[in-house]
């Protein structure tokens, strides 16, 4: 007999046990006061159904389980990596999913969250010249123009760019007080810090929107030595640090309450308008998208110190949603494909 055999007898005599434990409640109650019974009976089957569920959850990880032994998963190159599914955070297969390291660019997920958070979405948002002198990448939008936040959001999670997620910060800042620039960003990746917390983000930190290492814009020491002006030289702040864990309870968190960015991350081209009329065109920087049509969504990420990294939200095809988080990859791309091809042939309905 196989292991998911005796889970469901045990489902099967612990539901049993729960329900002669109310009734038996019940009756205890009815020759007493009856306001004292209530809670009681509540309490009992509240206890009876979380721990069914419980129950159905260790039954259904047994069966995912059986399947793996007979199709391990691929050798993939990330130092650190996580699959699993939307609502169990227990893993499918994973890699020292504890281990900090940078997220690269998929910490503008987070930035997408806190934007969306502070700033109304008919609010026109300017692309500044400070936001400019990011390094790359940087969209083809002008210093001077205003976009609406969802076009940000779609430039900056699309093409990944760096400007429109500082342009956003900066933004952000400005509401809540900031007086320049860097000002206004340390207030922003405080608010980062926060939200992560208040996720439950235990092993991160975010020191600032874009993901990127803690060196400064090439010329920019020069440029504030012979200014003397601190605030001209944006961003010689740290880098994110966070673990493969925290990421994937990150992008579940976005899709049970902020799905819509995820759909952002679906488009494989886009068109924005900025308040001048200019047009900004983007593309994705996922190219599996593509190629799987399952995927829902991600975010692709790559500096120096992160290496390649990836984030996707997949469709299985037991309708089930699945997170993949890939940090320090050698091909971020090919590790994701060996991945997603393992998952269709594991929860593949037999």
């Amino acid at each position: 007999m196989t292991g998911s055999y005796f889970i469901r007898i045990s489902v099967l005599v612990t539901t049993l046990a729960l329900t002669l434990l109310f009734f038996v409640s019940g009756a205890v109650g009815s020759d007493g006061d009856e306001s004292a019974s209530e809670p009681s009976l509540a309490a009992t089957l509240r206890a009876r159904r979380a721990l069914i569920a419980k129950q159905k959850e260790k039954e259904r990880r047994a069966q995912i389980q059986e399947r793996i032994r007979g199709n391990p998963a691929p050798d993939v190159s990330a130092e650190a990596f996580i699959v699993r599914l939307l609502d169990d955070e227990m893993p499918i297969v994973s890699r020292r999913v504890v281990k900090t390291l940078s997220p690269a660019s998929i910490t503008k997920l987070l930035t997408a969250v806190v934007a969306r958070d502070n700033i109304g979405e008919g609010v026109w948002i300017p692309m500044t010249s400070d936001a400019k002198r990011v390094e790359e990448k940087r969209s083809n939008a002008q210093a001077g123009d205003s976009f609406m936040r969802d076009d940000l959001l779609t430039l900056m999670l699309v093409g990944s760019a760096n400007d429109a997620a500082l342009a956003l910060a900066e933004e952000t800042g400005r509401l809540l007080g900031g007086n320049d620039f860097n000002e206004r960003i340390r207030l922003f990746t405080r608010l980062m810090d926060d939200k992560a917390r208040a996720i439950g983000l235990r092993q991160s930190s975010f020191d600032n929107p874009t993901g990127l290492d803690d060196n400064p814009p090439p010329g920019c020491f020069e440029t504030s030595q012979a200014s003397g002006a601190s605030s001209s030289c944006p961003m010689a702040i740290g880098h994110p640090e966070t673990t493969a864990e925290d990421l994937g309870r990150l992008a579940a968190y976005i899709l049970h309450q902020y799905p819509f960015i995820f759909d952002i991350t679906q488009k494989i081209e886009s068109a924005i308008t900025a308040d001048n009329g200019r047009s900004v065109r983007v593309e994705t920087t996922n190219k599996l998208l593509t190629e799987f049509d399952r995927i829902r969504g991600g975010k692709t990420g790559f500096t120096d110190s992160a290496g390649e990294t990836l984030l996707l939200v997949y469709t299985l095809p037991n309708g089930e949603t699945a997170i993949i988080v890939l940090l320090r990859s050698a091909d971020r791309f090919d590790d994701a494909t060996q991945l997603l091809r393992w998952l269709d042939e594991v929860f593949r309905e037999r």
